[in-house]
């Protein structure tokens, strides 16, 4: 029932556990202990992506005001002509750029949960390396994630197209023709079932990284896992997911009324004790410091959450099929 020589999978005694899949309180408990015991590993892991998404928007502003041009006197600044034929594949660009990124993360995080699961330790350089090895196979695996996942919403999104040309040919330019105003309750109801679809096959691709990464599998085969191990699980994966979004909106809230209420007492102070301005700059330049450091920490622990999630989730549908099912 185990299986010696894979690095992800315990000896066989660890096999012979409850036989029911665990309860959402089971399963947060295991991430909230794993995310605590780790924090460092998973904020390390979690701040490479954060880190990466700051330098490509940063190079993509900087882009952008390259061709700025400056205000002329009584008038606003306005874009060179060069730029209208460059945003789409620039954008196009940094928004591929981005996918890659949190696709190698998915992995790196993915792995450190199944090896320290497996207790095996390691550090976030490690994991970064070992997802590394075979970058081409997780970029292409978050690439059929995406496309099996968005088909019907770009199927959709082309059947608006063709509707809004047929009706303008019908019309002769006149958009206002009465075909459009029939065709728009169907388009609203094909885009709501195209995006059912989305969340249904998001929660179905859910385990395609950790089973990828576990069973060694290619891009394609760890699609076709992660649709058999959600088999009966995909509430209890959707359910997951939901708690930890909650829980995730509830720690932002809480550091926003923390920063809120911080700023506030400190301009009292300074109003209060009559200090110089500039000492109301610094005080306010630090703490925009602690409070950036602060969110990316928090984000960082809040991504690595949803990874280590489902490998954690993996693992336990992976126990379930591996063992008799005594209910």
């Amino acid at each position: 029932m185990s299986e010696p020589g894979n690095p992800f999978y315990p000896p066989q005694g660890v096999w012979q556990l409850p036989t029911r899949p665990m309860t959402l309180g089971q399963t947060l408990d295991r991430i909230f202990k794993l995310l605590r015991s780790h924090f460092k590993l998973f904020v390390a892991i979690g701040s490479v992506p954060l880190v990466g998404l700051a330098v490509l928007e940063g190079a993509y502003f900087a882009f952008f005001f390259k061709f700025l041009n400056p205000a002329r006197p009584g008038g606003p600044a306005n874009l060179s002509p060069q730029f209208s034929g460059l945003i789409v594949p620039v954008f196009l660009a940094l928004w591929l750029a981005i996918m890659a990124l949190y696709a190698l993360f998915e992995a790196a995080a993915s792995h450190a949960t199944l090896s320290i699961e497996a207790g095996t330790h390691l550090r976030a350089r490690d994991a970064w390396r070992h997802i590394w090895a075979r970058a081409g196979r997780y970029l292409w695996l978050m690439v059929l994630r995406m496309l099996v996942a968005s088909a019907p919403m770009l199927l959709a999104l082309l059947v608006l197209l063709a509707g809004l040309f047929a009706a303008a040919f019908i019309g002769r330019g006149d958009m206002s023709h009465g075909a459009l105003f029939v065709l728009v309750p169907f388009w609203i109801l094909l885009f709501a079932a195209a995006a059912v679809y989305t969340v249904l096959a998001m929660i179905w691709l859910a385990l395609a990284y950790p089973a990828s990464l576990a069973e060694d599998l290619p891009a394609w085969k760890a699609v076709r896992r992660s649709c058999e191990l959600t088999h009966g699980a995909r509430g209890r994966i959707f359910l997951t997911l939901l708690a930890l979004y909650a829980i995730s909106m509830a720690g932002v809230m809480a550091v926003e009324l923390a920063a809120f209420m911080l700023f506030a007492l400190g301009a009292l102070l300074i109003t209060a004790l009559h200090l110089n301005a500039a000492v109301g700059f610094i005080c306010a330049g630090a703490g925009g410091l602690v409070l950036a450091l602060v969110v990316l920490v928090l984000m960082a622990i809040t991504s690595s959450a949803y990874a280590a999630a489902l490998a954690i989730l993996y693992r336990d549908q992976r126990r379930l099929e591996l063992t008799p099912a005594i209910y």
